[in-house]
């Protein structure tokens, strides 16, 4: 409303610096018809509701002012809704750009991080990633020395003499443990048999 006020030249009736007092009394008619004339220009610029506050009112400054004063102030806590929320959004756009670079290994992981409420931080799923990985490799390397204690308790009962070289075809040996296979290949080992 302002831009259209300043390029019609009608921005001093509502600022306050073309008040009826600094004309000539020859110039109030003229200042009248312009003053009528920016009134109605902001009584069809605002909203309907608003019209009951104003309709009556025969200064444009008095107006302005009114409607400035109602309306053209900053709202502190909106502003720092408003930042917060952008925060937000930015953190689970983050979030979800991280979840979405991991591999398949760590798909129950990701499940569970999409499934919280509220959605944890970035750094808080970053976290639970490094427990699930940590918790990954400590059970591969139990299962691993569980293995190797097997096929040194095997190899014993079999004899010093005898050479343990199960072979699947593939060319890795396979121990059977507890009703689980192992192949000296995936475990890591194949050289030691």
């Amino acid at each position: 409303m302002e831009l259209g006020l300043l390029g019609k030249n009608k921005l001093e009736f509502v600022d306050g610096r073309h008040t009826k007092d600094k004309f000539n009394v020859s110039l109030h008619d003229q200042w009248e018809r312009m003053n009528a004339m920016v009134l109605s220009w902001i009584v069809n610029a605002v909203r309907k509701k608003l019209l009951s506050s104003i309709i009556y009112a025969s200064n444009a400054h008095k107006v302005w002012f009114d409607l400035k004063e109602r309306f053209d102030t900053v709202n502190g806590s909106k502003v720092f809704y408003l930042h917060r929320e952008i925060v937000t959004l930015s953190q689970r756009t983050m979030l979800l750009q991280f979840l979405m670079g991991l591999n398949e290994t760590y798909a129950q992981c990701r499940s569970q991080i999409l499934m919280m409420s509220p959605i944890p931080t970035l750094s808080k799923a970053y976290s639970m990633v490094i427990n699930h990985e940590s918790q990954r490799s400590l059970a591969s390397s139990s299962q691993v020395a569980e293995a190797l204690e097997g096929a040194t308790f095997f190899s014993h009962k079999r004899g010093p003499n005898s050479s343990f070289r199960g072979n699947n075809g593939k060319g890795a040996s396979i121990i059977s443990l507890n009703g689980s296979n192992f192949s000296s290949a995936s475990l890591g080992w194949g050289e030691l048999l």
